[in-house]
């Protein structure tokens, strides 16, 4: 049981090497930008389906379901015109937006606390 980790890193290193040699094969050079476009709604997709982005749990079923959610979010921009750059920022504003609503629910005592101090002033005339 406690080796079973290190053949799956080692199956996943293996299927890795065989697809860069069919890449490398197809284009007939190696090529550093080729995944360039898919980092940042393959991120996107990792935390916004609960990954934690400093370690620990994370659900595969979320991850799924919100890497479907991304896909097809870039799919309808790419439909209506939207140029990719554009809709790799857009996906970047939804990490930051799911990031810190994260982060705000971690700390959902202390923006309790801060709103409350912030808001209950008693106005003059009541």
């Amino acid at each position: 049981m406690n080796g079973i980790p290190y053949v799956l890193y080692g199956l996943v290193g293996v299927a890795s090497a065989v697809a860069a040699l069919v890449m490398v094969s197809y284009f007939g050079s190696a090529r550093s930008d080729l995944g360039r476009d898919l980092l940042m709604p393959a991120l996107t997709a990792a935390v916004l389906g609960g990954a934690n982005i400093y370690g620990g749990s994370g659900s595969i079923l979320g991850t799924a379901l919100a890497a479907l959610l991304v896909g097809y979010l870039q799919q309808g921009l790419q439909m209506v015109g939207i140029p990719n750059q554009v809709s790799s920022a857009l996906s970047g504003a939804l990490l930051v937006v799911v990031v810190m609503g994260r982060s705000l629910s971690l700390h959902r005592e202390w923006v309790r606390a801060t709103w409350r101090r912030l808001f209950s002033h008693k106005t003059i005339g009541a």
